[in-house]
């Protein structure tokens, strides 16, 4: 049976600082996942050979979970219990009702660094093949929570008016091994439900540990599609650069727009020469081939919540290529923008605890000397500016990085740490200045005893007492000594 398209929606979060590999192992296997990690020389040895050798030695850590990857920092996990299930879609816009139940191919979660996190829906549609349906199932789909509410008439939460937009009516999980995991967003009416609230497909999955950790996007997951429609990428073919206006909702640049930029409405953006503009942008058109010999028919479309490939031909190497090696691109770029989030809220929480004076000059050094090192394994093994010698991996690569702004994100990082580090090198200047100024003083108090040895052992009349006066002003001389170095110590902590 042929797979019309393929959809993974990605849902990127951070995990606490304090969590160890050993940690997340155990909360994992406790809720029913299992480490999945990459043999290449099991099971298709020709497909895993080919996906692997399609990136760099060195970014391989990155992107597989096998023991023999140089740097590894990658470990995946998948949840048996739900493969071969589905995962509906329930739409009610406008009293127009449409269900789509798409075959889970499974569920993974990947952990970088034990720090990000991306769980992963990889679902397998051969049902449904109108442009219309693809465009529902991304957009719906990947929602978890309502992105605005409306008060009805009557005073109470008017769910539907979010529904007639872009909220599924609802969404299943189901397994044979495992209870339905069904959210219909009800919850919300009773208004007691905070904005940034999992919904039930994704914390039925997760343990409970992890309910509660920050996610990177909004209301929406990220997205990964493979949609092969012949009609629609000869259109794209014939139409594809064409000047004219482009509301005409006919025309394949509009749903064109619409599926790079996983809407279902109308576009997002309604200005003509912005709209062109972004479209451009978003586009990769290395096979839009016009005059050549050979049809490839094939687009890819990348934006900030989006990875999408347009193909018109029967090329199964695409579709296997897009559940794996662009996946596994666009699992490390999601990782990335994490990990540069998560080190801009621990240099914001180190200053925010700087300024209310509750880190002591030990504690500054010891966080910044973590984050530090953090930071350098995140840039060596995780954040890379290119991951294959391929010339289309490197340039889609490059436009997914781009329309996340990665690079931006780290050179910002890269300021941040620096600063900070600069900020605990001139405190422990300073500190080394005033243990420098702490033994002139002792020094120079350590004279009085000295003095006293001096004049009392050597010009002391005989028959003279000498013994009990030398104990007696030594003995001052040092309790006032150890008084005033133990408050300069103080005054310094």
């Amino acid at each position: 049976m042929s797979t019309y398209s393929y959809h993974i929606f990605m849902f990127p979060f951070s995990l606490k600082a304090e969590w160890k590999q050993a940690d997340i192992d155990k909360m994992l296997r406790n809720a029913s996942w299992e480490r999945k990690q990459f043999f290449y020389n099991d099971g298709d040895f020709a497909s895993n050979f080919s996906e692997m050798g399609y990136f760099y030695d060195f970014s391989s850590g990155a992107m597989f979970d096998d023991p023999d990857s140089l740097n590894r920092v990658l470990s995946t996990y998948r949840l048996p219990a739900f493969e071969g299930g589905s995962y509906t879609i329930n739409i009610n816009k406008s009293d127009v009702k449409h269900s789509y139940t798409l075959a889970v191919d499974k569920i993974e979660l990947n952990i970088y660094d034990e720090k990000a996190a991306v769980l992963s829906f990889h679902l397998k549609n051969d049902k449904y093949q109108e442009i219309q349906d693809i465009l529902f199932i991304n957009d719906y789909g990947r929602r978890i929570y309502p992105q605005y509410l409306v008060n009805g008439d009557d005073g109470n939460i008017n769910l539907q008016a979010t529904k007639n937009s872009f909220l599924a009516d609802s969404i299943c999980l189901k397994s044979d091994r495992k209870p339905d995991l069904e959210e219909d967003f009800s919850s919300y009416t009773k208004k007691t439900l905070p904005p940034y609230t999992l919904p039930r497909y994704i914390k039925g999955l997760l343990p409970e540990a992890m309910h509660k950790c920050r996610w990177l996007l909004d209301d929406r997951m990220y997205v990964v599609s493979y949609f092969s429609n012949p009609d629609f990428a000869k259109q794209m073919r014939e139409k594809y650069g064409t000047e004219g206006k482009w509301l005409d909702r006919q025309r394949p640049e509009w749903y064109w727009y619409q599926y790079v930029f996983v809407d279902n409405n109308d576009p997002t953006c309604q200005d003509e020469s912005m709209f062109e503009e972004l479209l451009s942008r978003a586009t990769y058109a290395r096979w839009n081939n016009l005059d050549g010999d050979y049809d490839y028919q094939t687009y890819f479309g990348i934006s900030r919540y989006s990875f999408t490939c347009l193909t018109g031909i029967d090329f199964v190497g695409l579709l296997r290529h897009t559940k794996t090696m662009y996946y596994r691109m666009a699992s490390l770029v999601l990782a990335q923008r994490v990990l540069s989030l998560y080190y801009s809220r621990e240099i914001s929480e180190i200053s925010k605890e700087l300024d209310e004076d509750k880190l002591t000059n030990k504690e500054l050094r010891s966080r910044v000397n973590t984050l530090n090192r953090d930071y350098l394994r995140f840039v060596n093994n995780v954040y890379f500016r290119e991951v294959t010698p391929q010339d289309q991996g490197i340039e889609l690569y490059d436009l997914m990085q781009k329309q996340m702004n990665i690079k931006r994100d780290e050179e910002g990082l890269s300021t941040e740490v620096e600063q900070l580090y600069h900020y605990v090198t001139m405190v422990n200047d300073e500190q080394r200045n005033k243990e420098a100024e702490t033994l002139s003083i002792i020094a120079t108090l350590f004279l009085v005893p000295t003095l006293i040895t001096g004049i009392w052992g050597m010009n002391l009349k005989e028959g003279f007492p000498a013994t009990g006066w030398y104990i007696f002003f030594s003995s001052i001389a040092l309790v006032l000594a150890v008084i005033i170095v133990f408050q300069l110590f103080k005054s310094k902590r």
